[in-house]
């Protein structure tokens, strides 16, 4: 995996769906701008189908986080690595935007609104988890780049 130079490590949360453009628009935005990490909002919508930018490209983006691409390059995989989070519970998204640093500026991205599992006992027990992870690691008043503000003092 990431043998070569160019190649992009895109993860997302498994309820994510991605434009068929997306890799393209990833890939344009980081060579453009000479960036190895960067990440993306998604936005929620309705649908029976399959959609393209076109159809989302003007939507207004949700809070959450939902996507991030690495280039082998990335100094912040190392970092991001040591910190062990549940991905999909709270800030973990938060935690790895502020080492990503770079807004991906288009929606590539989508969700199916659903029923959510944050505040079921695991849901709970997930984000106090991340927030105690986070906690040891790095103040969450110094992360700067996207933070849900009270949301992190909630879970102390």
């Amino acid at each position: 995996m990431l043998s070569h130079p160019d190649d992009i490590l895109i993860i997302i949360n498994r309820d994510i769906c991605l434009v068929p453009e997306a890799t393209a628009i990833i890939r344009a935005y980081m060579d453009t701008h000479n960036i190895d990490s960067c990440f993306a909002k998604r936005i929620d919508i309705i649908t029976t189908r399959l959609l393209t930018f076109h159809d989302i490209k003007d939507a207004p983006e949700y809070e959450g986080i939902d996507l991030f691409a690495f280039r082998p390059s990335a100094s912040c995989i190392n970092e991001l690595s040591r910190v062990d989070l549940m991905l999909g519970r709270g800030i973990w998204d938060n935690f790895w935007a502020d080492k990503a640093k770079n807004k991906l500026p288009y929606n590539v991205c989508y969700h199916l609104p659903h029923e959510s599992e944050w505040l079921t006992q695991s849901g709970v027990e997930g984000n106090l988890f991340n927030c105690n992870s986070i906690s040891e690691n790095q103040s969450p008043d110094t992360m700067g780049i996207e933070k849900y503000g009270p949301y992190f003092k909630d879970l102390k």
